[in-house]
């Protein structure tokens, strides 16, 4: 594509975003203080480079001045525009793809352009999530190819409202109803989610600053257009705070699946299994007696790309009791339920898989801090130095994960290697919740005979603090707070 440089991806580490009440109605500068406010929580000091999606919209052209004019607070040391011209509405479309050029000209930022063909007949259907699936893929791409730290959406509080309503008539369940989140892992932010839509059309009024209104919107036959022409303001006229209440209960949802998801991440390693891909076996016995047996299988279908509604949880449920007969999943997976599993597979013939058996933990291996330490059953070497730091301390941070930097004031007792286990659980670096440490690395597909994921380094408390070559533990990254640094390397020998 012209226009567009290849170069190496950049990483997104998010962190915690506490729930915040939704701004109904705000003076203008009280845009920009929520957006200050964003940045504060989730990238404190760092520089970035973020890419604004501009449609063209009241709410992306807000958000892109409000980082225009906030650049030298924010650090931001690049700032872009994407627009993606789908091309449904003829001249309409084209007109927005020049507005949004223009924009971009006028504040002297880089302007990226898709123009999308138009969807195939199956595709016609489900006009939305085809441009949707469209739009997110050329923003990774961007991010990627020309290296921005982020991909920013004008999504705002009303936006949450409805994708709640539209998540909840779907049947969602705990996870679904987080709706939009505040960062993604992918590099997508969204610094709005606490601005109502009527806030930023009077901070676009106030500046006179104009905007594209895309005539799709009134087109009812699709759901959001009818929730947030017709269903939200009958809510509104009833709840005037209704907005805000409902993309409250997305930052509740959120808060409780951070607790929740470490506990399903340890029922997943105990329960379920795979011996050839594309073939599972759960344990019956995880399906009885537990409060989050539900949320678990539908994160196990969400995991394992089984496409199910919330009645095939049920069905399944029902279903496991039995000891023989076979039922029929979306996109042609099947399930048997003979013995004491539940086989999962495509096709004809089903897996004969048994649960997981634990490992016993290899002999740990006491770090030495300062200093260098051998484990010969890893074939690994660790190499520590402490430090103290100040202002201007630099740092080199090593891409690979294989040499870090940890807040040597928050590290208790000796540092420890030993291997994994399946109840292991830390908070990676950015993450605002635990994870299951197995679950972690299987969803990254590290390899179990490469040198990544062989082990853990714990403190005192057996609290994981690094995967080598993978991840450190949020807990033990460097604030500002930081006054003693240990910098340890793992290296890979013979």
């Amino acid at each position: 594509m012209p226009g567009v440089r290849i170069s190496a991806p950049a990483k997104l580490f998010p962190r915690h975003f506490p729930p915040r009440s939704v701004r109904n109605t705000m003076d203008p500068d009280g845009i920009c203080k929520e957006v200050i406010v964003f940045f504060r929580l989730f990238l404190p000091d760092a520089p970035k480079s973020i890419c604004v999606a501009v449609s063209g919209g009241g709410d992306s052209v807000a958000l892109f001045r409000v980082l225009d004019s906030l650049k030298k607070h924010l650090h931001i040391e690049r700032l872009a525009v994407v627009h993606v011209n789908h091309r449904l509405r003829g001249s309409e479309s084209d007109a927005d793809a020049l507005f949004v050029k223009n924009l971009a000209r006028d504040a002297g930022a880089d302007f990226f352009l898709k123009e999308l063909e138009k969807p195939l007949r199956g595709e016609r259907a489900g006009l939305e999530e085809w441009g949707r699936r469209e739009r997110y893929a050329f923003f990774s791409r961007i991010k990627e190819t020309e290296r921005f730290m982020f991909i920013a959406t004008g999504h705002t509080a009303d936006d949450q409202a409805e994708t709640v309503l539209m998540r909840l008539m779907r049947g969602c369940g705990l996870k679904g109803l987080r709706s939009l989140l505040p960062v993604r892992e992918d590099g997508v932010i969204r610094p709005l989610l606490t601005v109502s839509r009527e806030s930023l059309r009077a901070w676009l009024g106030e500046r006179e600053i104009g905007f594209r209104e895309d005539s799709s919107n009134k087109d009812l036959r699709f759901k959001r257009n009818w929730i947030r022409s017709e269903v939200l303001p009958a809510l509104v006229a009833k709840s005037p705070d209704a907005v805000n209440r409902i993309a409250r209960m997305a930052d509740h949802a959120r808060t409780a699946w951070n607790v929740l998801q470490p506990i399903i991440d340890a029922w997943a390693a105990s329960n379920v299994t795979c011996e050839n891909k594309g073939r599972y076996a759960v344990l019956k016995s995880g399906l009885t007696g537990t409060a989050i047996a539900e949320e678990a299988i539908a994160e196990f279908f969400r995991d394992k790309e089984i496409p199910f509604e919330r009645r095939h949880i049920t069905a399944l449920f029902s279903n496991a009791s039995r000891t023989n007969g076979t039922f029929l999943l979306p996109g042609g997976w099947r399930y048997s339920c003979a013995g004491d599993i539940v086989d999962f597979f495509k096709g004809n013939n089903s897996l004969k898989a048994r649960p997981p058996k634990e490992d016993g933990p290899a002999v740990p291996f006491e770090i030495a801090v300062p200093g260098t330490t051998v484990c010969e059953n890893e074939k690994l070497l660790f190499e520590v130095v402490k430090f103290e730091t100040t202002d201007k301390t630099a740092f080199s941070f090593s891409k690979d994960n294989w040499t870090v930097y940890l807040d040597a004031g928050l590290i208790t007792g000796p540092m420890v290697f030993r291997s994994i286990r399946p109840d292991d659980v830390f908070r990676p670096l950015g993450n605002d919740g635990f994870r299951n440490v197995a679950t972690f690395l299987k969803k990254r597909k590290i390899p179990g005979n490469g040198p990544a994921g062989k082990g853990v380094v714990v403190n005192k408390n057996d609290e994981i603090i690094w995967l080598p070559g993978i991840r450190i533990s949020h807990s033990f990254r460097l604030t500002s707070q930081t006054k003693a640094v240990v910098k340890i390397s793992c290296k890979s020998i013979r």
